[in-house]
């Protein structure tokens, strides 16, 4: 069972600082060797203001630019990038021949996860193809307008207990999932 968390309250509580503490202490754990953060593109600098702020000995990337391909495979720590932006890559394959999803990420952290909420979407597919050993959902609008709407989110941390339509209205389930 790989290592999953949503974490949900209201925006402006902290979120990401919780997260880059938890991000640090794992990398002094040696638990993790690199990390993908995705963030709507409004996001992207606020997280690596946060991360040197807060674990300021980790080096991070930007994952932008017509050489990202680059930034994959040179070996950066803590990659943050848009969904756009990689959502687009995963459709294609490096000059080397190998997909962003075989890079190797230990952790995948999605900000504002509830850009996923719609299993059906491209985003939502493509996102949830990442190979990664961890799984964290960041979302500051958890519940915008039904439970069913956390479905594709529970998908991505939990793809084999949540794989099917009808196991998001078991709210038993969610309420009480425990690894």
């Amino acid at each position: 069972i790989r290592p999953c968390i949503i974490l949900a309250d209201e925006m402006g509580l902290g979120k990401t600082v919780q997260a880059v503490v938890a991000i640090s202490s794992l990398f002094s754990a040696k638990a993790i060797r690199r990390v993908l953060i995705l963030a709507p593109t409004s996001l992207i600098y606020n997280w690596r203001s946060e991360l040197h702020t807060w674990a300021p000995g980790l080096p991070v990337v930007l994952y932008q630019g017509s050489d990202r391909y680059g930034l994959l495979y040179g070996g950066a720590r803590i990659l943050i990038g848009t969904y756009e932006t990689v959502a687009s890559d995963l459709r294609k394959t490096s000059s080397g021949g190998q997909s962003f999803v075989d890079i190797g990420i230990d952790l995948l952290v999605l900000d504002e996860a509830q850009l996923i909420k719609d299993p059906n979407s491209v985003r939502s597919r493509i996102i949830s193809k990442i190979l990664s050993g961890r799984r964290w959902a960041l979302t500051g609008t958890p519940l915008e307008n039904r439970p069913s709407e956390l479905a594709s989110i529970l998908r991505f941390l939990h793809y084999n207990e949540f794989s099917e339509p009808k196991d998001i209205k078991n709210h038993s389930k969610i309420l009480y999932h425990r690894d």
